[in-house]
């Protein structure tokens, strides 16, 4: 799969099969990363709104370039305890001193990154509070690439902006996801949707899933931003109609999976443990989806 080159490989996202454009925007990052002082690490920000693909483009880097590391490691780094807990996974895998102290073992790791011999590449992804995660990166020796909507960024890191697709873009991926698509018709969900990955891509999905016709789509997405009562024309408004749409159709074709999710967006952005739902409740939701996790 890497060509036999890595070492070791960790927590990175599966490879989007669909992955569009940014020929550009990768060749820079992979520049800019090379384009520094061997003895100091200088992070590589790819900023942008929500939506725009910092993730998708930081995932796709990790599989393009793979065989130029050794190490090739994914940081969820939301908050500061996931970064924590990812940097001790990974003294694992570099025979760090084992200790329970989770600061004690990131701090293990980034010196043992510092002093290694070892191409390595760090992804940090959602680092949205530099001030917690800026102490968390190494300072010498590999390679670093975050992703953040956190403009704060741009005032410690060079950023790489990363921007909305242009029409060529949008058109090329709403047709990789459904042949049956178009060009004039990608154009027009394209234009709707202000050409933003993140909004292209669950439109398409929700679209091929019901077996909507894009003009259908369109029309019932129009339907929604009108019962919001918001500016029509604000892409928030629109993105707010977009999982609207896409939750009534569930809700009316695997309602227990609608429920689920109601349930999940009670909960924190951490990962959500197996147990909690093995564990749930005795109600209705547990006779309808509890079973599905009782062998996982």
């Amino acid at each position: 799969m890497f060509g036999g080159q890595v070492r070791i490989w960790g927590g990175v996202p599966l490879r989007n099969p669909v992955f569009t454009g940014r020929e550009n925007l990768l060749l820079t990052l992979q520049r800019a990363l090379e384009d520094r002082s061997k003895a100091t690490v200088l992070p590589r920000a790819l900023h942008g709104l929500g939506g725009v693909g910092k993730t998708q483009l930081a995932v796709e880097f990790a599989y393009r370039y793979a065989d130029r590391y050794d190490i090739v490691w994914w940081i969820p780094a939301e908050q500061r305890s996931l970064v924590l807990q990812s940097l001790h996974q990974l003294g694992r895998h570099l025979d760090t001193p084992e200790t329970e102290d989770l600061q004690q073992a990131a701090s293990h790791v980034l010196a043992e990154l510092a002093t290694s011999p070892l191409r390595w590449l760090l992804i940090y992804d959602n680092a949205n509070e530099p001030e917690e995660i800026n102490r968390l990166m190494p300072t010498r020796g590999g390679h670093v690439i975050l992703t953040s909507r956190n403009q704060t960024w741009s005032e410690v890191f060079d950023p790489i902006q990363v921007d909305i697709f242009d029409r060529s873009e949008s058109v090329e991926l709403v047709q990789k996801r459904s042949e049956a698509v178009s060009a004039e018709d990608a154009d027009r969900l394209a234009a709707r949707l202000g050409d933003l990955p993140l909004a292209l891509d669950q439109a398409v999905s929700c679209q091929v899933a019901t077996e909507m016709t894009v003009g259908e789509y369109l029309a019932e997405l129009d339907w929604h931003v009108r019962e919001l009562a918001t500016p029509a024309d604000s892409s928030r408004t629109t993105l707010v109609a977009l999982v609207r749409l896409a939750i009534w159709r569930l809700r009316e074709h695997a309602p227990a999976v609608a429920e689920l999710l109601e349930m999940f967006a009670f909960l924190g952005p951490e990962p959500i443990s197996g147990g909690l739902l093995r564990r749930g409740g005795k109600g209705t939701s547990r006779r309808r989806w509890g079973g599905r996790f009782a062998s996982r």
